[in-house]
């Protein structure tokens, strides 16, 4: 079985885009905003197909969202495949939000690990490539989310000027940039450890490292990512 297929996706796409509200309409979610000519969506789902992903859950908000994300597919917009939709509100922010999942096995369905991402970012194959290539080193989920600005200390360690590591002896700074959060345990692991969705990277580290769970933070090239915030990001958007 190759890669792709031991890897299931998992898209949060109920987010509202409230910082573009001229595309989203204020009513639309975010992910099916129309960019371009497409749903945002389609740009990520599109690179996953293309590249071997098919194993696609899509969660959204409300019943709606996901009757007009396959009212979408109908008609063209969003690229065919037989994706899982489930409703749940985890927007596109919150991505521990996940981590309290009721039954997180059923997200996982068998698969080996989890690639968590949200239906506001757009990468190019390039960086999947890179992706899949630490999943087989590494044998791990992997969630796309900024790296938090704070240093957790003491025990954030950086190895090569990309990886960094929390470690129990040594301590170092965070630099700047996206990154991908990887451990080495299934996320059902963490479902039930924290107790609201505000909590952010920096608590799911270190409440990680009190659970004796190994966690690495990857920084990743901006220019082959991108999240899709502001109008400034939806012209960028051109470099994809």
């Amino acid at each position: 079985m190759t890669d792709e297929k031991r890897i299931k996706v998992f898209i949060a796409a109920g987010g509202d885009g409230s910082r573009i509200k001229k595309v989203t309409m204020e009513v639309i979610p975010k992910s099916l905003a129309n960019i371009n000519g497409f749903p945002l969506v389609s740009y990520q789902l599109r690179t996953l197909l293309d590249f071997g992903f098919q194993d696609i859950t899509i969660s959204f908000n409300y019943s709606w969202q996901a009757e007009l994300f396959d009212l979408l597919m109908l008609k063209g917009y969003v690229p065919k495949n037989n994706y899982i939709k489930t409703l749940h509100p985890f927007g596109t922010e919150h991505y521990m939000d996940i981590l309290k999942f009721g039954d997180g096995k059923k997200i996982l369905d068998g698969k080996s690990s989890l690639f968590y991402t949200s239906g506001d970012v757009i990468y190019k194959k390039s960086w999947l490539r890179s992706f899949v290539k630490l999943f087989k080193e590494n044998h791990c989920s992997i969630f796309t989310k900024w790296k938090p600005k704070k240093l957790i200390p003491p025990r954030v360690i950086t190895l090569n000027n990309k990886i960094v590591r929390i470690n129990r002896e040594q301590n170092a700074t965070w630099s700047p940039g996206p990154t991908l959060i990887i451990h080495a345990d299934h996320i059902i692991d963490f479902r039930n450890t924290f107790s609201r969705p505000s909590k952010r990277t920096a608590v799911f580290m270190e409440t990680s490292l009190k659970n004796d769970y190994d966690v690495f933070v990857i920084d990743i090239q901006r220019a082959e990512y991108l999240n899709i915030n502001t109008y400034k990001d939806i012209k960028d958007m051109n470099f994809f």
